[in-house]
């Protein structure tokens, strides 16, 4: 199980890190990660890269660059589509897992968010059933916006062979 801590302030971080003067970051403390991450891209104080990484940092997740990767399709449909596309987040790696005691997932599935403090309860609750239902160890990496839309045009470029179709309160494998 995993929970992102939308308590923590991107603003108190960058500020720590010398990555954003004082006196900006003491005015920008009532906004919210959101409008700190808005403001850092209109005022190109940082780089989507830097800001991914940024964020990783503060919900201390592995930060994982797509750019130049090709998913397998059976991986990258674990998330459907219109799923990956509302969440941003998409599915790049299924490992098995070796037996262990008192552990029930027999598979774990790395996940990259573009946008982890938007990551809303709906997706949390989402993906939590998956993880119980399916027997799957969810791992989130953190990747910049334009990994995660270079991943979302490979489902363009696949046929989708055995989706699961995923709802908030059931998962299910779909026959083809």
């Amino acid at each position: 199980m995993f929970v992102i801590d939308k308590s923590k302030k991107l603003v108190d971080l960058l500020a720590r890190e010398g990555k954003l003067k004082q006196e900006v970051a003491d005015s920008w403390r009532n906004l919210s990660n959101f409008e700190v991450e808005q403001k850092l891209k209109s005022e190109k104080m940082l780089s989507a890269e830097d800001i991914a990484r940024t964020y990783a940092q503060l919900y201390n997740l592995p930060y994982i660059t797509l750019q130049d990767r090709q998913i397998d399709k059976n991986i990258l449909n674990v998330i459907p589509q219109e799923m990956a596309q509302r969440f941003h987040v998409i599915a790049y790696e299924l490992t098995k897992n070796v037996a262990q005691p008192n552990t029930p997932y027999t598979q774990t599935l790395r996940l990259a968010v573009a946008e982890p403090d938007k990551l809303s309860s709906d997706a949390t609750t989402v993906l939590t059933s998956l993880e119980q239902k399916k027997n799957l160890k969810i791992q989130l990496a953190v990747t910049k916006p334009e990994d995660l839309a270079h991943i979302l045009s490979q489902y363009q470029k696949e046929t989708v062979v055995a989706p699961i179709a995923i709802k908030k309160d059931e998962v299910k494998s779909e026959k083809p």
